[in-house]
């Protein structure tokens, strides 16, 4: 991997200056991507732990690794509970509608039990402290996890992309950015984490040297939000890139 390429994905990230990118310095890492906003979300089987989640997120973004992840124990002990127990099968969904379309699709006779979403914004969450923690294999391993659980829901997608940039693995993230902005498209309630798939594209993009293609991605999330500083460094960055 080329380090400008390098440089220009983590800067994606982390929001680093055009001028930090120029002179392709290394950036101080902190928290990446997972800011989920999920809109008209159902309860499911385990909604009462919603709260432990948010305290989670809120302790991590105190820096207190330690005591966010052991806030997460009460919820990935009931999710993994409920989804471990035999004769049936036990998936997060956020709405009715996504639970509904998910039988409609599976029809093997194996009765579905629908867990609340914050079963899989857990596992979110310990993945978000791993990558944190730069422990990205973790990461991977606990986001496999929550896809597992959680098919239909982008977010894993979206930090699985995080995930295998950090690990020098483009092409995968690229598909699994892809992947997130299919269903982000498709169940509309993940709909403020468009922007998030599609900076994650254009960075891949950039890694892999497709910069017309990149670009345009860039430009897709300016229609969205205007004067985005992520993405304005980032074409400034491609700008560069081309002249050279």
């Amino acid at each position: 991997m080329k380090a400008g390429m390098l440089q220009a994905a983590l800067c994606v990230l982390l929001a680093c200056s055009a001028q930090t990118q120029a002179q392709e310095a290394e950036p101080a890492f902190h928290l990446t991507t997972l800011q989920p906003v999920r809109q008209g979300v159902d309860n499911g089987l385990g909604h009462h732990l919603r709260g432990d989640v948010r305290n989670a997120k809120r302790i991590t973004g105190s820096g207190d690794l330690k005591a966010a992840e052991q806030q997460l124990q009460a919820p990935l002990s009931y999710c993994r509970a409920q989804r471990d127990t035999p004769g049936r099968r036990a998936l997060a969904f956020s709405t009715r509608r996504q639970y509904e379309q998910y039988l409609a699709e599976h029809t093997d006779g194996m009765p579905t039990e629908w867990l609340d979403i914050t079963c899989a914004s857990a596992l979110q969450q310990l993945a978000y402290i791993r990558v944190e923690q730069r422990r990205f294999k973790d990461a991977v391993v606990v986001l496999e996890e929550a896809i597992a659980l959680a098919p239909l829901d982008p977010e894993s997608f979206n930090e699985m992309g995080v995930a295998l940039i950090q690990l020098r693995r483009p092409q995968d993230a690229l598909g699994f950015y892809q992947r997130a902005l299919a269903l982000i498209d498709r169940d509309g309630v993940s709909v403020n984490s468009r922007p998030v798939a599609l900076r994650g594209i254009g960075f891949t993009l950039i890694e892999l040297g497709e910069l017309k293609k990149a670009r345009a991605t860039f430009e897709q999330v300016l229609e969205i939000q205007p004067n985005d500083p992520k993405s304005l460094n980032e074409l400034a960055y491609i700008d560069a890139m081309e002249a050279r």
